[in-house]
């Protein structure tokens, strides 16, 4: 918390696009874990449509 305080004091600016980054991270990972569950079902519907 401090440097994330002393990031603040000395660049404003810096840590405004430093913490949009950090959460673009945080989204694209969940967005992984999400596709991971996922693609196991993908080839049953795919199977069940041609049926």
């Amino acid at each position: 918390m401090r440097a994330l305080s002393s990031m603040r004091d000395l660049s404003p600016g810096y840590l405004k696009r430093f913490v949009v980054y950090a959460d673009t991270l945080l989204r694209l990972e969940e967005a992984g874990r999400k596709g991971r569950r996922g693609a196991g079902a993908t080839p049953l519907t795919t199977s069940a449509k041609r049926k």
